[in-house]
This record gives structure tokens, C-alpha cells and sequence, in this order.
């Protein structure tokens, strides 16, 4: 384990939180924390219900939020959410792998509030989650959509996605009807950062945002060594 030293460049991932603007109206990007549960919760609650069909919990469950919240506290997903008057205007979550194997690939998803649809909410939702990504070590982003999303696909696509497969009958929703699954891959990477498979084994440099001690291994690493948070709180750094 290391200290800090001189020779680090520092975080490459934009700050946050940050004020932003969506179609004229300003907002305050940030990672949500545990204490958003129930502004989270309110804003689900407030969609259609065609808008819950296929994510990977029902967010109108209080227990099903209170995981997601323990999950965020570990640094095991990273959600990103902007914020007007109180109100959760739209999120962002990438989903962490532990697997050591797949540690490099996360999973992206995007929901928007009703009426911030057309206003380039989830476009910047999505480009802030690509900006931050190789930071928490991921080197590819995986997205799904159904085949009847087709405004979703069209943003993918925008943003350099590429359809990978497509799974017949994959998905089904509350009705019970199937439906086709469009899966989307990126890679992403960071200018200011040497890619991992390029270091040819020798150690990168990680910095716990918890706690600040630096360490330096080959991989992403899961947990902090020193204060244990998990891997949405491990950044990595730039050794100079």
C-alpha cells in the first residue's frame, strides 16, 4: 500500500457535483448517495409504467431502492443523477462486475423524467457515464434496448455503440408478451490515461475517494485495501 506521492497525475474524470443546464433549465449533476432514497423512489413512482417494463428491479419497491441504496454505499454501482428543485430529473447507473474476468466491462442504463424527454437529458446522462468510466477502470460499456426502443438505439448509435447481438424472445414484460433484446457495445478510454493492457502487467495507480490512500495494482481492484470501499470509489490515477 501507498501514500500519496508527487508523481501522480490526478483524477481524470470531470468534477462532481457540477451545475449543468437541459433545455434552458439548470440542474445540479451528481452521485447519488444513500440519503436520495426516497427522492429516488418519488421519481420512479412518478413514470409510466411502459418506462419499468425491463429494468433489472422494480424501483416502485421501497425494498428494492434500499438495495440499490446498500449497492451504492459499497461502490458497487454508480449512479449518477441531475437534480432541479428537489427533484430527481433523471439517472444514470453503471452496474460494476466483481468478476475478475469481466471486472473491465460495465453495464450502462438511463432513465429520464417524462417531461425531460427530447430535451438531451439522456444523451448527457449517457456521455457523462462514458467520461467516467475508464477512470473506475472500465475499458468496454455494454447497453441493451428492446427492439420496439427505437429512440433509445438511435442514441446508442449516435454515440458510437455497436449492435453485438440480438436475442429473439429475450425479454418479457408484465403482460407476459416477449419481446427481441438489441445488445450495444462501446469501448471507452481516456486520453490522459495509459490503457491497462498496455502497461504489460506493471501496476497502475488507484486513489480510494473514501479514504485517499493510493495503491498500485495490475487490475481494477475490487475493494479499497485500506478502508474497504468497493470499486465505484476506486479512481484511477496517472503515474508520472
Amino acid at each position: 500500500m501507498d501514500s500519496h506521492s508527487e508523481d501522480v497525475h490526478g483524477h481524470v474524470a470531470s468534477t462532481l457535483p457540477r451545475e449543468i443546464e437541459v433545455g434552458g433549465e439548470p440542474m445540479l449533476l451528481r452521485r447519488m448517495t444513500p440519503t436520495d432514497a426516497d427522492t429516488l423512489h418519488a421519481f420512479f413512482l412518478s413514470l409510466p409504467a411502459s418506462d419499468l417494463l425491463f429494468l433489472r428491479r422494480d424501483p416502485t419497491s421501497g425494498r428494492e431502492i434500499a438495495a440499490w441504496m446498500s449497492e451504492v454505499e459499497r461502490g458497487e454501482t454508480v449512479t449518477l443523477i441531475a437534480v432541479a428543485n428537489g427533484a430527481v430529473m433523471g439517472e444514470a447507473t453503471l452496474h460494476l462486475s466483481d468478476v475478475p474476468w469481466t471486472r473491465h466491462v460495465g453495464v450502462v442504463r438511463v432513465v429520464t423524467a417524462h417531461a425531460q424527454r427530447g430535451r438531451g437529458m439522456g444523451r448527457l446522462l449517457l456521455e457523462e457515464v462514458l467520461h467516467l468510466a475508464p477512470s473506475l477502470g472500465i475499458e468496454k460499456i455494454v447497453a441493451e434496448a428492446t427492439v420496439e426502443q427505437a429512440v433509445a438505439q438511435r442514441l446508442l448509435r449516435d454515440l458510437d455503440f455497436t449492435e453485438v447481438a440480438r436475442l429473439p424472445a429475450f425479454v418479457r414484460d408484465r403482460a407476459g408478451t416477449r419481446h427481441d433484446l438489441v445488445m450495444f457495445v462501446r469501448d471507452v478510454a481516456d486520453p490522459d490515461l495509459t490503457p491497462l493492457d498496455q502497461l504489460h502487467g506493471q501496476p497502475a495507480a488507484w486513489s480510494c475517494s473514501i479514504c485517499g490512500v493510493l495503491t498500485r495494482v495490475p487490475d481494477a481492484p475490487n475493494q479499497c485495501p485500506d478502508c474497504g470501499a468497493g470499486p465505484g470509489f476506486l479512481m484511477r490515477v496517472e503515474d508520472r
